[in-house]
């Protein structure tokens, strides 16, 4: 979408914007800034205690977004994570077929010694609960300072983690500039502030490139009937503690969650439908686009008139 610049008073700037109330598209600027998006992609939000300072004031959640395109899923996390004096991880934990029992439901095993960075450093210590909805984690999204990390989980409770059954999908440090590789993320931290976070794409062909996802028939981009169950948090980006937190997206109601010495058991979740009609499609409202948002703001601080860009 072309930027396109207005010449505005400075006094008072009153925009009123409306979105279409559709299933997505929309095509995120991977920069690490969660902005430009509407509330049709917000998947969940941060409801806990204290606005968001359950794990001290540099930890804080805000939204969780998914939304998609013809080519591209994209999953964005808002918020930000203390880099020191232990620097933390923001993380999403992606089930891309609730129900099927794939994947591990903990990763309380991930710290072992002689493993690479992309395994010992993800390692968010954490387990479903045994009375909540069905969760396997198949892709975990996650960030800290600069670098960005897809990882797909190919292996089952009981199985032993390691480089043969955790594949690197992404693993850079290429913090808030793009890669410009089809599976892409950036993040943009720093001082605390709402417009922070990470943002990744995923093609739908590597997301559901293995049969132990479910089945894609020719001619398809999707399972039948897909639908993504997700849960977000913050954890501890050290290998030797294993300390995940209590912050996190969505508010666990079940009975069966439980924050106890620094294990996160979760058993609420996110679920978004792709394929609603199951035809093997995800859904993508025509006319859809992305929410309007401020961009650059371009003047000197002694004149009335300042010019506002959007996207």
């Amino acid at each position: 979408m072309k930027s396109k610049a207005f010449l505005l008073p400075v006094v008072m700037i009153v925009c009123a914007c409306s979105a279409a109330l559709a299933t997505p598209p929309n095509t995120p600027t991977l920069d690490g800034r969660p902005i430009e998006y509407d509330l049709a992609d917000r998947a969940g939000l941060y409801t806990g205690s204290s606005a968001g300072f359950d794990w001290g004031a540099g930890n804080v959640l805000t939204n969780v977004f998914v939304t998609w395109d013809s080519t591209y899923l994209y999953v964005a996390l808002q918020g930000f994570a203390e880099s020191a004096p232990i620097p933390n991880k923001l993380t999403i934990l992606v089930d891309v077929d609730p129900g099927n029992g794939t994947g591990p439901t903990a990763t309380t095993n991930w710290g072992v010694s002689g493993e690479p960075g992309y395994i010992i450093y993800n390692e968010p210590n954490w387990t479903a609960a045994t009375n909540g909805p069905a969760f396997g984690l198949d892709y975990m999204l996650a960030s800290e300072g600069t670098y960005n990390n897809i990882l797909r989980v190919i292996y089952d409770d009981g199985t032993t983690p390691g480089t043969n059954n955790i594949i690197q999908v992404f693993d850079k440090g290429n913090g808030s500039s793009p890669a410009g590789t089809p599976a892409d993320m950036a993040s943009n931290f720093g001082a605390p502030g709402d417009l922070r976070g990470f943002e990744a794409r995923i093609p739908w062909g590597v997301l559901y490139n293995d049969a132990r996802f479910g089945t894609v028939q020719p001619g398809e981009v999707v399972p039948r009937g897909a639908q993504l169950r997700l849960v977000a948090h913050i954890h501890n980006n050290q290998p030797l503690d294993r300390y995940s937190s209590p912050v996190v997206i969505p508010k666990q109601v079940t009975a069966g969650f439980l924050y106890d010495n620094g294990r996160l058991i979760t058993a609420d979740y996110l679920d978004v439908a792709l394929d609603p009609d199951s035809n093997g499609i995800p859904n993508v409202a025509t006319g859809d686009v992305n929410a309007p948002y401020l961009s650059a703001l371009l003047g000197l601080a002694t004149k009335q008139t300042v010019y506002a860009m959007f996207n």
